[in-house]
């Protein structure tokens, strides 16, 4: 499946992003995914900001094919970050990364999305198994186990084992910082 994607999906996306560059743009605003900066083992931080999801604009404009292209881009670009780290040690560290969650502002309206979720997911399976050091969620509402018990399953078992919560304490001296 991995070559199928090296050789199917990646130029499908980005000629996606050549063809459609205002509606690449658009589906960045909706969805923003940014490099934050590197924890204590050099590894890039990624912050996707889940609450702040902008589903009506993704659910209405944005079909499963291109979210998949648009997620695609952003994987290859956040193992672009990896490779560099793993480059700068000579070769010593892993080439993964740290993943920050921010469910602030999460609700039921982000179910809408599911479908588009469910597609990133098995990308993330297939291509970028150990591509997670560590996935942090901050902010996690009383909707979050609910949601998790339905995408846990769609993770691999160690990738599910990475994923923990931040505390509140963390969460503000992060943000601090």
């Amino acid at each position: 499946e991995f070559l199928h994607f090296r050789e199917n999906i990646l130029p499908k996306a980005l000629q996606f992003k050549r063809d459609h560059p205002d509606k690449f743009a658009a589906i960045e605003k909706a969805h923003e995914m940014k490099f934050v900066g590197r924890d204590e083992q050099g590894r890039p931080v990624i912050l996707n900001r889940l609450g702040a999801i902008d589903t009506g604009y993704l659910f209405w404009h944005v079909s499963v094919e291109e979210y998949t292209l648009y997620h695609t881009l952003k994987m290859e670009w956040a193992m672009s970050l990896c490779e560099k780290t793993r480059h700068e040690s000579g070769g010593d560290a892993k080439s993964q990364m740290v993943l920050l969650f921010d469910c602030e502002g999460l609700g039921l309206g982000h179910l809408v999305l599911w479908r588009k979720l469910t597609s990133i997911a098995r990308i993330n399976d297939v291509c970028y198994p150990e591509s997670v050091g560590r996935a942090w969620i901050a902010h996690p509402n009383s909707l979050f186990p609910f949601l998790f018990r339905l995408v846990g399953p769609l993770l691999d078992e160690n990738t599910r084992n990475k994923v923990q919560m931040l505390s509140e304490d963390l969460v503000e001296a992060l943000s601090n910082n």
